[in-house]
């Protein structure tokens, strides 16, 4: 292996990265992105917590800790 051949190697995987940590971006964070948050939604409603993985989460955790709390 030429050492050409190694940069491009290593470039290859850096795009794989970035496009890896995009794709990580959409999942938790939908609307860090422009352009994507509907502008007739309120602005806190409930379609932040639909819209990410994370908030969804959260979201079943806390129902299921106030089911266990009663």
């Amino acid at each position: 292996m030429r050492t050409n051949d190694l940069f491009d190697l290593t470039g290859s995987v850096k795009k794989f990265n970035s496009i890896l940590m995009q794709l990580r971006k959409c999942c938790n964070h939908p609307y860090m992105f422009a352009g994507i948050e509907d502008e007739s939604e309120e602005e806190f409603g409930a379609h932040i917590v639909t819209n990410s993985e994370k908030m969804m989460f959260v979201d079943k955790l806390l129902d299921k800790c106030k089911k266990t709390k009663e």
